[in-house]
This record gives structure tokens, C-alpha cells and sequence, in this order.
């Protein structure tokens, strides 16, 4: 994810002192938001808004800066609610989707939900809390 306060500014400046996106930049950027966006950053050193980065895909949330830290604060409070095993997978098959064909992600993501469903206590805790209408306790031993 990545978050910006309403003042921050965005851009590919390589241009602008000569130089060339390197370290992956030129792959990543046009995967994020396209190749017509990613070449105007690119050719341009154009600087954007918060808002415009936003609308491009560049950040997925933009905060009024007196109020960002609380914000990100209030994003990771909510994650740590979730099952950290569950959010490392989910993270492991987004991440793959840049690299992997479409019918090969399909394959390994129904491998990989298989293995979690079945072999993964916070899965079978989400379900049962589903199941109560509470809470699920994530990562506390079970009580069976």
C-alpha cells in the first residue's frame, strides 16, 4: 500500500538530471499504472499532486496531513486484527500476479487456498468466529 499526505508529490524526476529509471522503475511503474501514465512521468519529470497520484493508481489513499500519521496509525491498528499468517498469503498472491501467467496464478492460488484451508489454524478460526457472530482470536491457541 502506500499512503500520501495531501501536500506530498510524486514523480519520476530521472529525466530531468539526465538519467534513466533504474533499480526496477521502469518495469514496476508502467505494471502500476499503465504505459501511457508510466511514459509521461518517465518522459516528463512531471511532479503530481496527491490527488492526481491517487487517481493513477501511484497511492492508494490520500490523507489531510494533519491527520496522516493518525490515519496510517488507525490502517495498521485494523490489520493487526487480521490473521498475520492470512495477510502474508494474501500478500504472496497479489505479489505474484505481476510475474505469472494468468492460468499458472489461477493454479497456484487454488494450491496455495487449499493448503491454507486446511492445514492453517486462523482459517479454521475465522470460520468458526463467522459461524459464533464474534470476533475472531487469531494466532491464540485453540480451546478444543
Amino acid at each position: 500500500m502506500a499512503i500520501a499526505g495531501q501536500s506530498g508529490k510524486i514523480s519520476d524526476g530521472h529525466i530531468n538530471f539526465g538519467q534513466l529509471p533504474g533499480a526496477g522503475g521502469s518495469q514496476r511503474l508502467p505494471r502500476a499504472i499503465g504505459l501511457l501514465r508510466a511514459k509521461h512521468l518517465m518522459l516528463t519529470g512531471e511532479m503530481l499532486d496527491a490527488e492526481t497520484s491517487e487517481r493513477w493508481g501511484l497511492v492508494t489513499r490520500v490523507f489531510p496531513d494533519e491527520t496522516l500519521l493518525s490515519e496510517i496509525d488507525a490502517m495498521i491498528a485494523k490489520m493487526a486484527d487480521k490473521s498475520a499468517v492470512g495477510l502474508r498469503g494474501a500478500k504472496r498472491l497479489a505479489n505474484m500476479t505481476l510475474d505469472t501467467p494468468y492460468g499458472e496464478g489461477l493454479r497456484q492460488e487454488i494450491a496455495f487456498v487449499h493448503n491454507y484451508a486446511t492445514t492453517e489454524p486462523d482459517a479454521t478460526e475465522g470460520l468458526l468466529a463467522f459461524k459464533e457472530k464474534r470476533a475472531p482470536r487469531f494466532g491464540a491457541p485453540r480451546k478444543d
